[in-house]
């Protein structure tokens, strides 16, 4: 199974239920498919997301997806569902994830090397067209990434705790 046949499938469902999906990954756990799914609330600003994910919040949307994939995929055989919080070092890919959160540092993997490295660190400044733009100059085409995470340095990580 591929990630967006469960995107299509999950984005309305959370919708429904005030959340947002913000990643899943795919895997085989003991011959068993196991999706794992990571919400936001639907619409959150700022870096705390309205307090963040809770339990109640996970326990909510798993009870929701779980329904989902067992009226929708009644063949599936057997699957592993979890649902959590996309935590400290989320994954970012939405324009409005990379503005939601200018003047954060971000790590960005490359699919190509550029420049003889494929790891960039920077300030988000802000996502426009398709293009993260960083301070100091620096942007790159969302399309010619491999993945871009929130990056804390062990001071801010403390600071927040």
């Amino acid at each position: 199974m591929e990630k967006k046949v469960f995107e299509t499938l999950f984005i309305p469902v959370l919708e429904q239920i005030s959340y947002e999906l913000t990643d899943i990954k795919l895997a085989n756990q003991n011959k068993k498919l196991l999706i794992q799914v990571f919400i936001d609330h639907a619409n959150a600003t700022g870096n705390d997301a309205n307090g963040g994910i809770t339990f109640d919040d996970c326990e909510k949307a798993s009870s929701a997806l779980g329904k989902c994939l067992d009226e929708e995929m009644p063949n599936l055989d057997g699957y592993l569902l979890e649902v959590s919080s996309p935590g400290m070092d989320r994954v970012l890919k939405k324009e409005k994830d990379f503005n939601r959160f200018a003047g954060s540092t971000v790590k960005i993997k490359l699919k190509k090397p550029l420049d003889g490295t494929k790891v960039f660190y920077g300030e988000i400044l802000n996502c426009e067209n398709g293009t993260l733009h960083l301070a100091g100059g620096l942007s790159f085409s969302l399309t010619d990434t491999e993945e871009i995470r929130l990056h804390y340095s062990d001071e801010e990580i403390f600071k927040k705790r």
